[in-house]
């Protein structure tokens, strides 16, 4: 496919001290070819073993971007979720300008438990990028990505837990990863509240990105493929660009006070620092149309210790048409 995109500029959008007033084209053009396979067997009548392999090859190109102001674009870090992503670039500010092959192995499992209800008790998944001479920019120089994986389990119908990581075969470690141990508290239909969001739960999680700059061999370079990745169930904070080394336990919490009460809180503890490095609870009254969220906290910008602030907040919000808070 092919893309036009034109930017009207005035003042100074990109903070350079220098007052624009003009407007910008970008010419971007794509090609992505990909080929899915599926091999499945069956034991007895229990239980159904899926393998996935899947590969795509992606051309990417566009014109001159360095004069366009970036408001959203970032490179993607390297997960699972993102092996046969179109744009290297997280925003439509940017549009990566180069070649690539991503391959991927899904392994699943479907289990039968009676009462006409199949579940995946476990699916793993392992993938990885090649890229030719020439588009090897976005990992470090390297021809390969990191070999990122992810495993999803499922112990009980309210038990369940979640695995990734990212591995550099260069430098031979675990440059990130994430684990959480989910518990539901409801059965199933009594999981998400009446404007659909989710509740009845707990959940305790790892998360580490061993993004120290002292081991990268490019740096100040861009956050690559190949490497200083964090994973996708990471903070949205984190899930950017970051190179900061995190090494987090998370503890997260939802539930029910009353039909119409909800309470919720998330909190972070950082083991760098040895101290709290978010919390965020909240009381939430809801209607089959309308909710109302009064929610408090204090959030850390960064894991060094640096105070993001103490906040208070009242949100009001209507099914299907939005909100506003304060």
């Amino acid at each position: 496919g092919v893309q036009e995109t034109a930017y009207r500029l005035n003042g100074d959008p990109n903070q350079t001290g220098l007052d624009r007033d003009e407007t910008l084209h970008r010419e971007a053009a794509l090609v992505a070819v990909r080929l899915d396979s599926q091999l499945s067997k069956l034991y007895g009548n229990a239980s159904l073993h899926i393998l996935e392999p899947s590969v795509q090859y992606v051309w990417s190109t566009a014109s001159d971007q360095s004069r366009l102001p970036n408001y959203d674009a970032s490179l993607r870090n390297f997960t699972t979720t993102d092996i046969f992503a179109h744009n290297l670039y997280s925003g439509i500010d940017r549009i990566s300008d180069a070649q690539w092959l991503g391959y991927r192995l899904t392994s699943r499992l479907l289990d039968n438990t009676g009462g006409g209800a199949i579940w995946d008790s476990g699916v793993l998944t392992i993938g990885q990028r090649w890229a030719p001479e020439g588009s090897r920019e976005y990992q470090d120089g390297h021809p390969f990505s990191s070999v990122v994986s992810s495993l999803d389990a499922r112990f009980s119908e309210k038990v369940s837990a979640t695995a990734a990581m990212g591995f550099n075969p260069y430098q031979n470690n675990v440059e990130s990863s994430d684990f959480t141990l989910s518990f539901a508290l409801a059965d199933k239909e009594h999981r998400r509240t009446a404007l659909g969001a989710e509740t009845e739960f707990v959940r305790i999680g790892h998360h580490f990105n061993a993004s120290d700059l002292s081991m990268m061999p490019n740096a100040p370079g861009l956050p690559s493929l190949a490497g200083f990745s964090s994973l996708a169930a990471l903070p949205a904070s984190l899930t950017e660009t970051s190179r900061e080394r995190v090494q987090d336990l998370s503890l997260d919490a939802s539930m029910h006070l009353s039909d119409q009460w909800i309470w919720d809180q998330r909190s972070t503890y950082s083991l760098e620092t040895s101290g709290l490095k978010s919390w965020n609870t909240g009381l939430v009254y809801e209607h089959a149309c309308w909710s109302v969220r009064l929610t408090g906290g204090r959030n850390l910008s960064t894991a060094t210790g640096t105070l993001g602030g103490n906040f208070v907040g009242l949100f009001i919000n209507l099914k299907g048409l939005g909100g506003v808070g304060i």
